[in-house]
């Protein structure tokens, strides 16, 4: 019992041999955990830091990429860096082919399989529709020879029909019809009939009083003959206002490009208002060196400083989009009837003078591209003359002379 007992009671109570064991066991576990974590904090320290501020050094990702290279059969395995975006494209591109390289083996297999399978149908263009489209018909093309073509443009009631008028010296139209709904106006030299011209450039006769029953739809422009002096150097196109809200903007803008010069009318009232400027952005601007812009009605505004402020403001604001600027009363103009004072009082002066000048330097330029652009005629060889067969003279029996002649002497007797 005692044995016993004395077996419980060391087993409850440690002996002094196991404290000194236990002891001895947590020392070398306190020295192994702080050499464990110094050995950490050495090599957490000793590792190479990078900043985003720090320049890269090539030599330590040289030397990474050696590293990694030892552990791969094969070099070209390790990263180099983001490609270029065309490269990785190609690339992309490159891989796509090749995992779908067992797939489809050719373009031709591909075609073959798919026509037996029924599963597309190849939809070829009719070459008949391409060539019926290119060869439809349009309106004549611009003739850069012949005679200059001037456009009389602007907005409604801006004097287009007066200054038609005072130009070739008679009413472009009859009395009774009037020119705001009609398609454009082509005026040239001669007194042939006048007809009216389609979209497709087919021509159709029409009657002078009749204008007014021409649809605006379907013609490109109408043309009649006057026989004026003005026209003998250039035809005159009397375009529709601009303005019109009936009319849509295609009836002027396919006939702008046979112009070579414009005049453009402005009311001086209200000059140059902010839709004139708009539609005149639209025009080429190889027309803006040989346009005039004419301030009409002049005669409207009573001032003389009020018609200098006028057209300073717009000379300021239209600054190298026109040739120059006329200030001018189109009715006194007309009214003038031969009074030279009058005349030049009115602005009509200055400015037939500019505009004869004008034409003239058109016509010249488009006479040299005319000459330069003739057709050649085909060099005819040389034609030899064959001198003409030499004719022996005749021969002429001599004519019997006047001289006596002596008679014969006798013959001796036998």
């Amino acid at each position: 019992m005692e044995d016993q007992n004395e077996h419980q009671d060391g087993t409850e109570e440690p002996t002094e041999h196991d404290s000194v064991e236990s002891s001895v066991f947590r020392v070398l576990d306190a020295s192994r955990k702080s050499a464990f974590e110094e050995d950490n904090a050495t090599r957490i320290e000793s590792r190479p830091s990078f900043d985003v501020t720090d320049p890269i050094d090539d030599s330590r990702i040289s030397r990474s990429q050696d590293d990694f290279a030892s552990d791969f059969a094969d070099p070209s395995l390790l990263y180099r860096g983001p490609a270029e975006p065309a490269q990785a494209e190609q690339v992309e591109q490159e891989d796509t082919l090749e995992e779908h390289e067992d797939e489809h083996a050719s373009f031709d297999d591909v075609t073959e399989s798919a026509s037996e399978a029924e599963e597309f149908t190849v939809i070829e263009a009719a070459p008949e529709e391409l060539v019926e489209e290119s060869e439809a018909p349009g309106l004549p093309a611009r003739a850069e020879g012949g005679k200059p073509v001037l456009c009389l443009m602007g907005e409604f009631s801006a004097g287009k029909s007066t200054l038609s008028n005072l130009l070739i010296k008679t009413a472009a139209l009859p009395v009774n019809v009037t020119a705001t709904q009609l398609p454009p106006v082509w005026i040239s030299k001669g007194n042939s009939a006048p007809y009216r011209v389609n979209h497709d450039g087919r021509e159709f006769e029409i009657e002078l009083e009749k204008l007014e029953e021409v649809s605006v739809e379907d013609t490109a422009f109408i043309r009649i003959f006057h026989d004026a002096e003005l026209l003998d150097h250039c035809d005159l196109i009397d375009m529709p206002g601009i303005s019109d809200p009936n009319m849509d903007a295609d009836v002027w803008e396919r006939v702008i490009p046979y112009a070579d010069a414009v005049i453009w009318c402005t009311h001086a009232t209200q000059a140059w208002r902010q839709s004139e400027a708009a539609v005149w952005s639209m025009l080429p601007p190889a027309l803006y060196a040989n346009s005039f812009l004419l301030l009409t009605r002049m005669d409207k505004i009573l001032s003389d400083r009020d018609r200098m402020r006028v057209a300073k403001r717009v000379g300021r604001e239209t600054v190298g989009q026109f040739r120059e600027l006329f200030p001018i009363s189109l009715t006194r103009a007309l009214a003038a009837e031969g009074d030279a004072e009058k005349w030049a009082a009115s602005g009509a002066e200055d400015f037939t003078n500019a505009l004869h000048q004008l034409l003239a330097e058109i016509g010249e330029r488009k006479s040299e591209y005319a000459l330069a652009h003739a057709p050649t005629a085909p060099e005819e060889p040389a034609k030899y003359v064959m001198p003409s067969r030499v004719q022996p003279k005749k021969l002429l029996a001599r004519r019997p002379t006047s001289r006596p002649t002596s008679a014969p002497a006798p013959l001796p007797p036998l």
